[in-house]
């Protein structure tokens, strides 16, 4: 609960759920989305985590993947737009080693359609751009808090989200998740210790 409440506060947000994974995460955010339209289009860069992949495949989704900024070699917000089409349920920019995409631009102009915006902020905690924590300035962010991430807890996850509509459905999707087996919790603990 602390986690939660410090990760609204410092990200200007409403809400906060807690997940085992940002994988588990970016999940129930799409079954969300998928919930609300019969679209079934994902948006995202060519050039990220692999595991990207694997929620939305899950979610029953196709991955529609858009070309990268050579500068940065992260999410190019126009590449992204090129990319939707008329069954795009979403769009996902990612903020690769902690690079942030010009999400202004990609939610100006998203603004007039029928498409949600996720933002995967798993490798860029704390980063800031115009002004804003990356993961808030979508409709939903998520962060990974796995080995190697800027806050890395072993595992686990969190959604971030001011949309009222969508915070009721997505807590319901997280709840719908098993509790960590005893194992696994001994195992983030010994790890705790170990740091």
């Amino acid at each position: 609960e602390d986690l939660q409440n410090a990760l609204c506060h410092r990200h200007g947000v409403t809400w906060c759920g807690l997940t085992g994974s940002g994988t588990s995460a970016i999940y129930a955010v799409l079954r969300t989305f998928k919930g609300r339209s019969d679209r079934t289009e994902v948006v995202l860069p060519a050039y990220t985590a692999p595991s990207l992949i694997l929620p939305i495949r899950k979610a029953g989704l196709t991955p529609v993947l858009s070309e990268i900024s050579p500068e940065t070699l992260n999410s190019d917000a126009t590449e992204l737009l090129d990319r939707v089409g008329p069954n795009t349920l979403a769009v996902m920019p990612v903020h690769m080693f902690g690079l942030p995409t010009d999400l202004p631009v990609l939610t100006r102009c998203l603004n007039d359609r029928e498409v949600f915006t996720l933002e995967d902020a798993a490798s860029a905690m704390g980063t800031q751009f115009a002004g804003r924590e990356v993961g808030a300035s979508c409709d939903v962010g998520v962060f990974s808090f796995n080995r190697g991430k800027n806050l890395s807890t072993y595992t686990g996850g969190a959604i971030l989200s001011s949309r009222g509509d969508l915070v009721t459905d997505l807590a319901a999707a997280i709840g719908e998740y098993p509790i960590p087996d005893l194992a696994l919790r001994l195992k983030i603990r010994a790890f705790a210790v170990a740091l």
